[in-house]
């Protein structure tokens, strides 16, 4: 507690102050108890999923099959099951199936198998993460921003949504590691002089950096965050002259990140690590900030004017345009092209919803306390700004813990960065923002700790501010409770059809038979749980068969059975769900244009209501007939009469009309003939 008048005059008096001791016990003891249970509660939200017979999320039977080599190999080296025949060489990020085993390995004394532990793991990763955030909330701010940013992560939509029982994907790993990673880092910065406590951070950050790059291919954004965050701090103490805070934080910063990155390269050789492409331009990057840091300290003696901001700004922009020059010259237009595949960079990107470019509404969805209020978001712009002011108030006192401020506006700007560019990185994203909220909650706190009033007036106001939020965590709990439920009332995310159809391929087939479905699927042909036989095209291989198979889907001809003899495919599995991925299907296909699959369904089912028969002139006519408005189609073919009748062609598409109801199918999949 701050020191204020009333204390003081009390202390002279000789009155106890048991509540401000009560109250220092309960921020030191209590908060982190609290945090335990939420903690656990987060764990318990997320493992209501692991009843499933399976998993929801396609990658996750890929990720199950690596797992499973990693608990006898540590590190997998072939998969036989994709790109038939030859199978592929295992690549990525293996980290995070080793990783996986070792805690398996460690689980299965408690009795748990292989399914099991493979289950635990995302929900224990969502709660291991929830307590990070609290570590790092409070080092970065207070206690009590890390108590409400691990309330907010608790019950969060977007947090929930890669860290549930059944989504083992690498992203939650990477963050919880990411996450304890930067708490270590600022345990070893804030320790002015060498001690246990130091050399502890320091150890600890290189672990959890170089675990953080093994778990998921995207880790190259912790990579850039910290780089970023390194380039600021030097370029911000430089300019406002604070030389000795600069001098201390190169000396601490720079040798341990420059041994992370090389640690991560190292290991890039084993196969732990999958980022070895970007590690180099992370090397090249922080040698020439190195460079420029160097300049910072010791160009004055070479004759730079260091004798104001203005002077310092200028070395800065000059040194950090021939810079950027220098990288593009060495790179080339490579330099924009590190998130392609991450953006819909190209046609088979433009056709994967998660790619998608993220607008409000997902914002809303994901980053709000039910449904649409986007709370969440609000709060964590509001825990920038007061970051934000907070950094400017420091710089002006000639504070030297500004480089928390700096790293906040880093992470916070970063994950926005990355949250609008595509609808897969709102879980990403969610790390920072729900730190920020959590800052804006917990700078009410503090604010009201810091008042002049009196131990009884600020406690009430604690109560009051406490009974304020408390309504957040309780009902988004809840929600996110009753979105868990009915996620596994499904009890798994392959339908029964393709259950007994994969189950009667694997009862009848040879084990080296290879099938072949649209690529959506191709992990179930693959998982040991289903068929486990092989695929030719999947989710994350084979990406330029699925061209060929949308080719083979959206025109007539046998053009594609050469490839699939290369293939040596033996079945091909087609399902009549797909119609409702046919424009994704076509436009690969070549059988349409790109404006065609954002603007026409390629299929669309009409009741039997609409559908209307008319003479006009002796000559049959069909209208798609809404009430509203009558539209003749290109083409009518009745199955039920076996008649085709030819119509004027308002809209561009062919009804085939069925017993009881319709299918409108665009004109060039109906004909094939594009």
């Amino acid at each position: 507690m701050v020191k204020t008048k009333i204390k003081e005059k009390r202390k002279k008096k000789g009155e106890k102050t048991s509540l401000p001791e009560y109250y220092r016990k309960f921020k030191a003891y209590g908060l982190p108890l609290i945090v335990l249970i939420l903690a656990y509660a987060g764990f318990r939200i997320r493992n209501i999923t692991s009843n499933y017979k399976t998993f929801l999320d396609p990658d996750t039977f890929f990720h199950y099959e690596m797992y499973r080599q990693a608990i006898t190999e540590w590190i997998p080296r072939y998969f036989a099951y994709a790109d038939p025949p030859a199978g592929i060489k295992a690549g990525g990020y293996l980290g995070l199936y080793t990783i996986q085993a070792v805690f398996y390995k460690i689980v299965s004394v408690f009795g748990y198998d292989q399914l099991g532990a493979f289950k635990l793991w995302p929900p224990f990763v969502g709660a291991m993460t929830i307590i990070g955030v609290y570590l790092l909330g409070k080092k970065l701010h207070s206690n009590w921003a890390g108590l409400w940013a691990a309330a907010f992560m608790m019950f969060s939509y977007a947090n929930f949504s890669k860290t549930y029982s059944g989504n083992n994907r690498g992203e939650g790993p990477f963050m919880m590691f990411f996450i304890f990673a930067v708490f270590f880092l600022l345990v070893y910065l804030d320790e002015r002089e060498w001690n246990w406590k130091k050399a502890l951070g320091g150890v600890m950050f290189l672990v959890t950096s170089v675990l953080y790059m093994a778990a998921w291919t995207g880790s190259t954004f912790g990579v850039s965050i910290l780089l970023l965050f390194a380039g600021i701090t030097v370029v911000v103490l430089f300019i406002f002259g604070m030389v000795d805070a600069l001098r201390l934080f190169v000396r601490d910063f720079f040798p341990l990140y420059g041994l992370s990155l090389l640690t991560g390269m190292a290991l890039s050789y084993t196969g732990f690590v999958g980022i070895r492409w970007f590690l180099i331009f992370a090397l090249e990057g922080f040698i020439a900030l190195s460079a420029l840091t160097v300049i910072m300290l010791y160009g004055e003696r070479a004759g730079l004017n260091y004798s104001d901001k203005k002077h310092r700004f200028g070395v800065v922009a000059g040194i950090a345009i021939f810079a950027a020059l220098a990288f593009y010259g060495y790179f080339g237009k490579d330099l924009f092209k590190f998130l392609g595949a991450a953006t819909q960079s190209n046609p088979l990107y433009q056709t994967v919803a998660e790619l998608a470019k993220t607008d409000w509404n997902t914002i809303t969805t994901y980053y709000s306390v039910k449904t649409k209020d986007a709370i969440i978001f609000i709060l964590s712009a509001v825990g920038f700004l007061i970051v934000a002011a907070r950094f400017v108030r420091k710089l002006t006192k000639n504070d030297l813990t500004g480089h928390k401020e700096i790293f906040l506006v880093t992470y916070y700007l970063g994950s926005l960065y990355l949250l609008l560019l595509a609808v897969r990185f709102v879980f990403q994203a969610s790390g920072a923002i729900l730190l920020l909220a959590g800052v804006a909650v917990g700078e009410a706190f503090l604010f009201v700790e810091n008042m002049k009033e009196s131990v009884t007036t600020k406690a009430l106001y604690a109560l009051l501010l406490m009974l304020l939020f408390l309504p957040l965590p309780l009902i988004g709990a809840q929600y996110m409770e009753s979105v868990a439920t009915n996620y596994a009332k499904s009890q798994g995310s392959v339908p029964a059809e393709w259950v007994n159809s994969l189950n009667w391929l694997k009862e009848n087939s040879n084990p080296l038979d290879s099938a072949t479905s649209w690529w959506d699927y191709g992990y179930w042909i693959e998982s040991s749980l289903l068929s486990h036989r092989r695929s030719a095209t999947d989710g994350g291989h084979a990406y330029d068969r699925r061209y060929i198979v949308a080719d083979f889907f959206s025109h007539y001809g046998n053009e594609s059975e050469q490839d699939f003899e290369a293939w040596e495919l033996n079945y091909l599995i087609v399902w009549q769900q797909d119609i409702y991925k046919f424009n994704a299907i076509s436009y690969l296909g070549g059988a349409i244009t790109y404006g065609e699959y954002k603007s026409n369904p390629m299929f669309q089912v009409i009741p039997a209501q609409y559908i209307q028969y008319s003479n006009e002139s002796g000559r049959a006519v069909v209208y798609i007939n809404t009430g509203k408005y009558a539209y003749q189609p290109v083409l009518t073919i009745d199955l039920t009469k076996g008649q085709v009748i030819q119509g004027r062609g308002d809209i561009p598409y062919v009804l085939y009309v069925f017993q009881g109801y319709g299918l409108l199918a665009y004109r060039k999949i109906a004909s094939a003939t594009s």
